[in-house]
């Protein structure tokens, strides 16, 4: 039976992972994400942001530690019965050819009009489908229509958004996007939150401030976690491989745990 539990929380307790004869990529971490919380993970590239979501949805498994979900081991959960708790846009998102429709009710088959068209509403999409012959009913493929990265992710995140899964993990959502888009994007997400946990993976630190919590990821481990404001992100603009621009004065270089 799956676990009866409303808690759509997350526990990492001294959690580590490593390809087999690697150094790890992720070690040691712990950290709470509390049930309709939002977190930003953060970080330089190869910090291991990507592989603690694979682990949130368990595509890989730890090396080592404890990580539970709602209260319970991840591992003890059902795939079917865990997966219809979550919501996920990966960095890559996964089109099929067929019509941009067919594409969304992926998520929810029985969505009505009005859903589909409120989750393009909240992934910007829908003066671009609008401007389309066909709208919703537009192919998409290698012999039609051609999106682009952005439009892509966009329709990733409005897939996400009809599942209205209690968890939603987002990887990078806004990448390719411009400010203006991208701000307004993520406004909107969290405007239809509606108690849901949000874990978002994002380069923008303009995003943060709209956040509960951060945690700043280096080399593997967890460096900082807090509130926006005094969880050590000031310690952004000195790590590799994090590109400016850095909005430091509405960062603290403090440390707040």
């Amino acid at each position: 039976a799956p676990p009866q539990t409303a808690d759509t929380g997350y526990r990492f307790e001294g959690v580590s992972f490593r390809y087999p004869g690697s150094e790890p990529v992720l070690e040691e971490i712990d950290l709470d994400i509390p049930p309709g919380s939002r977190t930003a993970i953060v970080g330089p590239t190869g910090s291991g942001k990507s592989t603690l979501v694979q682990l949130m949805t368990r595509f890989r498994l730890p090396s080592e530690g404890r990580l539970c979900f709602g209260g319970i081991d991840l591992e003890a959960w059902p795939g079917e019965s865990l997966h219809r708790r979550l919501a996920v846009v990966e960095q890559q998102g996964h089109l099929f050819t067929g019509t941009l429709r067919q594409n969304l009710l992926l998520a929810r088959p029985d969505a009505s009009e009005e859903a589909l068209r409120q989750a393009c509403r909240t992934a910007q999409l829908s003066a671009w489908i609008e401007s389309l012959p066909d709208g919703l009913d537009t192919e998409i493929g290698e012999a039609a229509l051609r999106i682009s990265g952005g439009e892509a992710r966009r329709l990733a995140v409005a897939r996400a958004l009809l599942r209205e899964a209690p968890v939603l993990i987002l990887d990078e959502p806004t990448e390719g996007l411009d400010p203006p888009t991208a701000r307004r994007l993520m406004e909107a997400i969290l405007e239809g939150l509606e108690g849901r946990t949000l874990v978002l993976v994002t380069h923008r630190l303009d995003e943060l401030a709209l956040m509960d919590q951060v945690a700043l990821l280096d080399r593997g481990r967890l460096l900082a976690r807090g509130p926006p404001a005094g969880a050590g992100i000031g310690l952004l603009p000195r790590l590799p491989g994090v590109p400016p621009p850095w909005p430091v004065e509405r960062l603290s270089t403090r440390h707040h745990w």
